[in-house]
């Protein structure tokens, strides 16, 4: 459950730094549009994305307990696959089924599903709290995904509270439905990395 938590709060701290990626682009041609409505709406329903986590937590390690059921190096692994199955000119829904890939065993949960709105809301935009995230930084590159170079751009930021820094750099292409082609999210105490979440691309398909 613990893990599974992490996972939302980190996909969160995404979706803020792919709106924040796509604010040039809004502004652009309209203020008020929400960028990842804009990223599904280019594709057909039935478009998907399938990503694997892997996560690395010491967090809550004890140096005086050996822990038998660990995965090597400590890693936790989880594939998510996005798929849309609705589409209209006000909203497109997106079905998310995630599956916890164990030592000998697989776990599927029951799939949830997301709503993009076709437009922010103004008003709620301006009475949320301002966000944390600070020292935002963007630029291009290439991944590689399946055999296949997919250009990229990305933005990177960091988050610090107290002595613990969040620091989250998220790769996407407005070629991949959900556009999420790689993230790396890294936690440190002080100088101590204690936590490392990284997510690939492994497959995407553009729909009907």
């Amino acid at each position: 459950m613990r893990y599974r938590a992490l996972l939302v709060a980190i996909w969160t701290t995404a979706f803020v730094l792919f709106a924040t990626a796509g604010t040039k682009v809004a502004q652009a041609d309209d203020s008020q549009a929400n960028p990842p409505y804009k990223n599904w709406a280019a594709f057909n329903v039935g478009a998907s994305s399938t990503l694997k986590s892997t996560l690395i937590d010491h967090s809550n390690d004890d140096p005086n307990t050996i822990d038998a059921t660990a995965r090597p190096e400590g890693a936790s692994e989880q594939l998510s696959t996005y798929k849309m199955i609705q589409k209209t000119p006000e909203k497109i829904v997106v079905e998310q089924t995630d599956t916890d890939i164990e030592l000998g065993s697989q776990t599927e949960h029951s799939p949830a599903k997301i709503t993009y709105p076709a437009m922010l809301d103004q008003k709620a935009e301006k009475a949320a709290p301002k966000s944390a995230v600070t020292g935002l930084k963007e630029g291009s590159g290439q991944v590689e995904v399946a055999g296949k170079t997919i250009k990229c751009q990305w933005v990177e930021s960091q988050i610090k509270i107290g002595d613990e820094t969040s620091i989250n750099k998220l790769w996407w292409s407005d070629s991949v439905p959900g556009g999420t082609v790689k993230q790396v999210t890294t936690k440190k105490q002080g100088d101590k990395v204690f936590f490392v979440r990284t997510t690939m691309l492994l497959d995407f398909k553009t729909g009907e």
